[in-house]
Formats: C-alpha cells, sequence, structure tokens
C-alpha cells in the first residue's frame, strides 16, 4: 500500500556504506553496525573481511551519544567534511529505533553524494510485531 509520493532527484554517489542498528540478544541491546562496504550483501563482507564491519554496543538506559556516531562513522571512513552530519543521520535513525521499537533499521547504502551530503538510499527496516506502533503507517523521519 502506498500512502506518499514522493519527488525524486538525481543523486551521484560518490562513496557507498553500510550501517544498521540491530538488537544484540548477546547483551539484550541495540548495537549499531556499520562498513565502508555498502551496496553488497553484509553477510559476504563479514565472511571475506571481518576487519571492514565495525560495531558499537549501547547501552539502552543511556541510549546514543553523539560522540560514540562520531566514533563510527570515522572507522566506517566518512570523510571528515562528512562526519558530523553522517552521525546525526544515525542518532536520528537510533531515536526512530526506539520510537517504533523496532527490531532492526538497515541503510544499505548510505552514501555520500557528489555535492557532499550523506544520504539513505535504502532501507530496511522490521519491527517487533507485539509493538503498540506496529500498525502506525506513516511516520515522519526528521523526528
Amino acid at each position: 500500500m502506498c500512502n506518499q509520493v514522493l519527488v525524486c532527484e538525481r543523486k551521484y554517489p560518490r562513496r557507498e556504506y553500510y550501517f544498521a542498528i540491530t538488537t544484540e540478544r548477546s547483551f539484550q541491546g541495540p548495537e549499531l553496525i556499520g562498513s565502508s562496504q555498502g551496496s553488497v550483501n553484509i553477510e559476504d563482507v563479514a565472511a571475506e573481511s571481518p576487519d571492514a564491519i565495525v560495531k558499537e554496543p549501547l547501552d539502552i538506559i543511556e541510549g546514543i551519544k553523539k560522540e560514540q556516531a562520531i566514533q563510527l562513522v570515522q572507522k566506517m571512513g566518512f570523510p571528515p567534511n562528512v562526519v558530523d552530519s553522517a552521525a546525526q543521520i544515525m542518532v536520528k535513525l537510533y531515536n526512530l529505533f526506539l520510537k517504533y521499537d523496532e527490531i532492526m533499521v538497515e541503510i544499505n547504502p548510505m552514501v555520500e553524494d557528489s555535492d557532499g551530503a550523506v544520504l539513505c538510499m535504502d532501507a530496511k527496516i522490521n519491527f517487533n510485531s507485539n509493538s503498540a506502533y506496529h500498525q502506525k503507517k506513516i511516520f515522519d523521519f526528521q523526528d
């Protein structure tokens, strides 16, 4: 079901990255996952180049700190001029993750475009089927 149509604009990706927030069972909390290798199957990257995957566990009570997002962005290899905007997107995605009781948010690819903007080009979001927000149809990423 389509509830909204967006006008598309042509962008020219300079570099592609992978970013996700998942619920990590080993410590029962959220974890940020990133890689400098986007637009590929992340399971293949993990098998072939495990060092290309960076992880940042989060304390569910404290939430995400901007410093944590900046560290992850830097480890992923974003250039210095876009580190702040990439970190801001990660913080917003984490807030979305919590607000809608999600199990996973996966952005593949997250890109730096030729204008130096950081964009989420494709996303997969899994919601907790028992969540109070499960029936919500539209949410605003600007939250």
